[in-house]
């Protein structure tokens, strides 16, 4: 059991993440907006009920890890205090863990606690603080942190409106097939807003994102073509 079976709870719970983040899931969900929950945050672990046996049994060794600065651990820790997993419910603990994990590098987290100043959960809402994380977590190459840091940019949530630095951001999540990524870049380039006006381009990510099955880029498509 041990650190092994905390790390295949961390596994068990990414794959849990790489569902939520697919149009089968999302496209109801989110189309073309910032994600307030985050389905790579602490939501949806419930859904995965197996995790409680094995969390239990590794909680223990998990903690002594993380303690020793195993950055795995902390972040896998963050996970079982938000949502009670081997271990009684504690919001704080789990906030200081994640914290933990994203002073130490970890993109996961880094986004995690970004998610957490963005929309006030567990923490004071900073979008300064927001854009703080999610541009240490971008910066790594987190597409869903490059989404959400393109965001705020655009709407000058923390930041000033800058949609150049929108633009590039979207693109670096659109690149990695993030679709509301993809979406909102076509709508930049159908705007001429931090990029050139430019409708074969915006054409090109509507289709991409509309490919994915997202229901706004396939609108905008349908009205570009057709006007």
């Amino acid at each position: 059991m041990g650190i092994g079976l905390a790390r295949d709870f961390l596994a068990s719970f990414r794959d849990l993440e790489n569902y939520r983040l697919t149009p089968h899931w999302r496209n109801d969900r989110l189309q073309g907006k910032e994600p307030d929950s985050g389905s790579s945050g602490f939501n949806g672990l419930v859904e995965i009920l197996t995790l409680t046996s094995m969390a239990m049994d590794s909680f223990g060794e998990t903690f002594s890890r993380a303690r020793q600065g195993d950055v795995e651990a902390q972040y896998s820790l963050s996970l079982m205090f938000a949502k009670g997993l081997g271990i009684t419910k504690n919001v704080p603990k789990a906030v200081y863990w994640c914290r933990k994990a994203a002073q130490n590098g970890h993109a996961q987290a880094q986004f995690n606690l970004g998610l957490m100043y963005r929309t006030g959960r567990g923490v004071h809402a900073d979008y300064i603080e927001a854009v703080e994380w999610y541009l240490r977590s971008a910066r790594q190459g987190h597409a869903r942190a490059q989404h959400n840091l393109a965001f705020m940019f655009e709407h000058g949530k923390g930041v000033d409106q800058d949609y150049a630095a929108a633009a590039k951001w979207y693109f670096k999540a659109a690149e990695q097939g993030l679709a509301e990524a993809q979406l909102n870049l076509g709508i930049l380039y159908s705007k001429g807003l931090g990029v050139p006006r430019n409708y074969p381009m915006a054409i090109e990510w509507y289709r991409k994102a509309a490919d994915q099955g997202n229901r706004k880029a396939k609108q905008k498509l349908r009205e570009l073509l057709t006007a």
